[in-house]
């Protein structure tokens, strides 16, 4: 074991300054990049072509511990938005997609277009823990949606868009997906996702993630 008695004299490296990575993600490329993350396993049912984000529903949900059709990318910053525009016709009662914020599979919040009474809809489900409540829903005229849920470090707020402006649906506390409520370490994530017995496809534009506040790059 060598010690050094005296400091040593070393060039200066360069200073290093990364490109800040775009906000909207068209999905032109066929493989997903970075940051996109699978749950589990990549999944065969998830797939980019023509620039759009093609998520073909399978019988697993999200609530499931298995491997759901969806993509992640992980929530970096205390206050943010994370918006999508969907293309979803459902055609049978269990046939869900949209924008979810995810802990785990007891303890996520889902922004999802879906049906109620026969009628497309978007509606805001929040499970934590053994309890799932549909806490909001409303009826929507487009089969294209824009879908977005704004974080800030205490609420998470849920809004859609079916053509005439951004509608607030509804809030949840930050608090129940947090470490100290639902457990684990790995943080918590937005997720592009859909689930469908009769394996229906749900299609995305693209899909944009920002901080609220604009990040200054020294």
């Amino acid at each position: 074991h060598g010690r050094v008695s005296r400091p040593l004299a070393a060039p200066a490296l360069p200073a290093m300054a990364f490109p800040l990575a775009p906000v909207r993600d068209h999905f032109e490329q066929a493989a997903l990049q970075s940051p996109w993350v699978f749950l589990r396993q990549p999944h065969a049912s998830v797939r980019a072509a023509a620039s759009h984000l093609h998520l073909q529903g399978t019988p697993t949900t999200i609530n499931d511990q298995g491997a759901p059709t969806m993509v992640l990318r992980r929530q970096e910053h205390l206050a943010c938005r994370a918006t999508a525009m969907f293309a979803f016709s459902p055609l049978h009662t269990h046939d869900e997609a949209g924008l979810v914020v995810r802990m785990n599979e007891s303890h996520h919040y889902d922004l999802l277009l879906g049906l109620r009474e026969g009628q497309p809809c978007v509606y805001l489900r929040l499970c934590i823990g053994p309890a799932v409540v549909v806490v909001q829903h409303a009826q929507v005229r487009s089969a294209s949606v824009v879908l977005q849920i704004s974080a800030t470090a205490v609420l998470y707020a849920f809004s859609f868009d079916d053509g005439d402006g951004l509608v607030l649906l509804g809030q949840a506390p930050t608090r129940y997906l947090s470490t100290e409520i639902a457990g684990g370490w790995t943080g918590v994530l937005f997720g592009l996702y859909a689930s469908s017995p009769a394996s229906s496809t749900a299609h995305v534009d693209w899909f944009d993630y920002e901080p609220s506040e604009p990040l200054v790059q020294k």
